[in-house]
């Protein structure tokens, strides 16, 4: 193997290491988390006053408005709507505090039956909304008279959780990461010294 090429391997391995150990940890927090189901009032949907991953169940709720939507792989779509209380009519509430989404789900069901179809319970891990949609977008909407809190709480009832052991192992990427990382952090003369050595085009030579 050439040492320009050892070296594209080394960053290309560098990226999927820490992507990996990325998800893996991110996988453990979520795991840690959501093992306590916290009931929360809509009408006190805050984000800032929740933890992000934990497992938020609303209770006397029902489906506001279709307030997002986007279409992923093989007509199927993502969609996102408001939360509001089951005794209140959707036009007297001011500020949507909590919202719902359900990915991948067949883009038919938008003529009118998604909620029936994919919707059972009011659990799922909590999120800002932020997560899910930005600023503008946020202020875009409001033409249509949909007002969205921006520390609104998004769950997400579609997200299932890897097992502990599965994010666990793919945090050993952050430890391959950090070795292959730690080649680059070499002494060296000057920068092409330090391309040699990286590259490891001494030893390449010799062998050859």
């Amino acid at each position: 193997m050439s040492g320009p090429r050892l070296l594209i391997n080394k960053f290309f391995f560098l990226i999927i290491y820490f992507l990996l150990g990325y998800y893996g940890l991110k996988g453990l927090i979520i795991n840690y988390y959501e093992n306590e189901v916290i009931e929360l009032d809509v009408n006190n949907a805050d984000f800032t006053n929740q933890k992000k991953y934990s497992t938020i169940n609303f209770k006397d709720v029902k489906l506001g408005r279709l307030v997002a939507y986007e279409f992923t792989d093989n007509n199927k779509v993502d969609l996102v709507y408001s939360l509001i209380p089951e005794s209140i009519p959707e036009e007297s509430i001011p500020l949507t505090q909590a919202l719902i989404k359900i990915e991948n789900v067949d883009s038919d069901c938008l003529d009118g039956d998604c909620e029936e179809k994919y919707i059972s319970k009011f659990e799922g891990i909590c999120y800002s909304v932020l997560d899910e949609m930005d600023t503008t977008y946020i202020n875009e909407i409001k033409e249509y008279g949909i007002s969205i809190s921006k520390n609104a709480v998004l769950i997400n009832i579609s997200e299932k959780s890897r097992e502990w052991y599965w994010n666990l192992l793919m945090c050993l990427g952050l430890l391959f990461g950090f070795i292959i990382l730690k080649s680059f952090f070499i002494k060296a003369n000057s920068i092409t010294d330090w391309l040699n050595k990286v590259s490891h085009q001494d030893e390449l030579k010799n062998r050859t």
